[in-house]
Order: structure tokens, then sequence, then C-alpha cells
């Protein structure tokens, strides 16, 4: 898993861009909320994680997931956020390989993982996942 700094470095070396304030500008979000991220801890809110992912061409839910994951407040819900980022990113050993592929196949996984933890909430919009 990734965190926030993580991205943008992700972000700057992906765009060929040496400074912050350019990752800002792409991510058209300030330049004192990169700074939050590179020297407090923050992390995205889930807006700006959408668009790290598009500008990275990955998964949204990814990086949702990355920040959700950073924000856990105990062992258990990590551990949740974990197999989830598993099972999205195809790093699945439970059960083995499921012979499936793409995406329809990874969302039966995904809410079987959502199914045994009732104690989180979870709402999907357009293929996007939001934790609450």
């Amino acid at each position: 898993m990734k965190t926030a700094n993580e991205y943008l470095d992700d972000i700057k070396k992906k765009l060929g861009i040496d400074s912050d304030y350019a990752v800002a500008a792409k991510l058209s979000i300030s330049r004192s909320a990169i700074s939050a991220v590179r020297n407090k801890g923050m992390n995205f809110d889930g807006k700006t994680a959408i668009k790290v992912a598009n500008l990275l061409d990955i998964d949204p839910a990814l990086v949702i997931i990355d920040m959700h994951h950073a924000r856990a407040k105990d062992t258990e819900e990590a551990s949740i956020l974990q197999r989830v980022y598993n099972y999205l990113n195809n790093d699945n050993d439970d059960e083995g390989s499921s012979g499936g592929s793409g995406w329809k196949s990874e969302k039966m996984k995904f809410k079987k993982v959502l199914e045994e933890r009732q104690d989180l909430r979870f709402t999907a919009q357009d293929d996007l996942l939001y934790i609450m």
C-alpha cells in the first residue's frame, strides 16, 4: 500500500515535473494542501484521490482505500482494508485464482469482503467506492 507522499512522488515521476507546486496545479488543489501531505502526514480526500488515480492511470479505488487504510483507527479495520486493496490489485491468495478476470470478477470478491465487515459502511456510485 502507498502513502499520499508516495503518490505525489509517482505523479512527479510520471509527468516529469520537479515541483510540488506543479503537482498542486495538476490536481487543482492548493500548495498548502500539498504541504500538509508532505509535512503533516495528511491524506487525500476522496475527490483528490480520484484525481491522483486518473493522473496515474490506476483504479481510483486503490488510492481511496490507501487513504482510508492510512486513517484506520485499529488493526482489524486496517487488515480489512488491506484485503480489499489486495483483491482490487489482483493480489489475492485466498482460494487461489478465480479463473475469471476483469472488473466483474473482482467486484464479486470485493462484495464478499464487504459482507464480512458489517460495522464499516460502504457505498458505491458509478463504479467508485466510498468508505464512510
